[in-house]
């Protein structure tokens, strides 16, 4: 599932920061179901909470997205 919400990311050109929502069909197959790209921020939005659960610090990955879009 991560990798086809990598990819999608990728095909669509998105560059730094998007959610990509999936589904997973009882058959195994991946569906992409929504892609935001100004997903919500707050503490209680899911991006956040999955910066948590991947093992990352929310504020280091704020830095390393702004430092690359500041390089551009």
């Amino acid at each position: 599932m991560a990798e086809a919400a990598l990819a999608t990311h990728r095909e669509l050109g998105l560059r730094d920061l998007s959610r990509v929502d999936v589904i997973l069909s009882n058959d195994g197959v991946v569906n992409v179901l929504d892609i935001n790209v100004a997903p919500g921020l707050t503490e209680v939005s899911l991006f956040p909470q999955a910066v948590a659960a991947a093992g990352l610090e929310l504020g280091d990955l704020y830095r390393e997205i702004l430092s690359g879009a500041v390089g551009r």
